[in-house]
């Protein structure tokens, strides 16, 4: 279904003499070869929106018989103006391998002032969640709105925090304060809950290296 004001982007769009684009922006990139017995068990994300840009972020989960071949994984990506990705505004691949912890992240540009859009990742077998991002406006505003969060430790954080607000569009950014990750041991700062909420670490000694 195309959203009320996915439909008014359409048509602002198609007024600034982007309807084309709309479905040829990056499609000579969908000749590549995508990689296949890759999950996209971490998620999605995106972030640092500026007024024609904003930042993506995945990772991939190979399974083992990729993993152990060494070779960068091919994956690709799109950005549309409804949850159906009918109306596709940008798209492109882009490689990743062990060096990277095989994470992704894309600084789409191209797009249009204090927008919403829409954006997932695909593999050649498999697709990721959708993501809903928005861009910044390009002039003053009368008012913004934040959720505010910081300190993700999991073995004693709230998460259903970020439930909740997943669950409201009348927000414009999410700030996250930090920490994102801790390095702590098993039974170490904050962790006194850890077994009771089925959260105790792995591995069980201090961070120190990312293997």
């Amino acid at each position: 279904m195309f959203s009320q004001h996915s439909r008014r982007d359409f048509v602002k769009m198609s007024a600034l003499g982007f309807g084309s684009a709309l479905f040829s922006v990056g499609l000579s990139s969908c000749n590549e070869p995508l990689s296949r017995d890759v999950s996209f068990l971490h998620g999605i994300a995106s972030g640092d929106p500026l007024c024609d840009r904003v930042i993506l972020w995945t990772r991939l989960t190979p399974n083992s018989a990729a993993r152990s071949s060494g070779k960068p994984l091919r994956i690709a990506w799109e950005m549309a103006l409804d949850a159906g990705f009918q109306y596709l505004v940008n798209t492109g691949t882009v490689e990743t391998d062990a060096t990277r912890d095989y994470t992704v992240k894309i600084d789409a540009a191209g797009l249009m002032a204090d927008t919403r859009y829409y954006y997932r990742f695909r593999s050649a077998d498999q697709h990721s969640a959708t993501g809903l991002t928005k861009t910044i406006a390009d002039s003053s505003v009368e008012s913004v709105r934040f959720a505010v969060v910081s300190c993700s430790n999991y073995p004693a954080g709230y998460f259903h925090v970020y439930a909740d607000i997943a669950k409201r569009d009348d927000l414009d950014a999410v700030l996250h304060l930090g920490d994102y990750i801790y390095e702590y041991e098993r039974g170490g700062y904050a962790s006194e809950q850890a077994a009771a909420l089925g959260r105790e670490v792995l591995p069980a000694t201090e961070l120190l290296t990312l293997s």
